[in-house]
């Protein structure tokens, strides 16, 4: 297995991926997050750069880490919702993004990433479990389901 290194604080990062894909030999999949990061929040070392193309440098060296160990790389979406670059579409073309969307479907935004990614996932949200009794009614999260299947089988995604 070939993983491409980090500089410093991103070691233990490292390390801990390589005991995951190392625990899960026949694993297809590794999923490594890269949403819920803030562009906005200033950086004193970097206050001259684009957050955003920090970010995506970031994913594509986690990517690259994990490709080069034979997985297939998934991504939550979120963070690329409103963006649109050749180094995102670059980032695209090697993921699976996972695209959420719990209330409704964005057709557009999941024709778009069909047409970059070779695999996209859905995921849907569903809480018809007696843990979740008392959260009110769940005909949003039902029609949220069939939304999902209706894509699902135009789109032929998977997940």
């Amino acid at each position: 297995m070939v993983l491409v290194s980090f500089p410093g604080r991103y070691s233990k990062h490292v390390q801990m991926a390589k005991e995951i894909i190392e625990f899960f030999p026949d694993s297809t999949y590794f999923h490594i997050g890269a949403d819920e990061y803030n562009c906005k929040v200033p950086c004193s070392r970097c206050q001259d750069s684009d957050r955003f193309e920090q970010f995506l440098d970031h994913v594509l060296n986690c990517t690259q880490l994990v490709k080069n160990a034979g997985k297939k790389v998934v991504v939550w979406d979120d963070m690329f919702r409103k963006h649109d670059s050749e180094k995102l579409n670059s980032l695209l073309k090697q993921v699976v993004p996972c695209v959420w969307q719990y209330i409704g479907v964005n057709e557009e935004f999941i024709s778009r990433m069909v047409k970059i990614s070779p695999e996209v996932w859905g995921a849907s949200k569903i809480q018809n479990d007696p843990r979740y009794r008392g959260l009110g009614a769940q005909d949003a999260v039902m029609t949220n389901v069939d939304d999902w299947a209706d894509m699902t089988e135009k789109y032929k995604i998977s997940g």
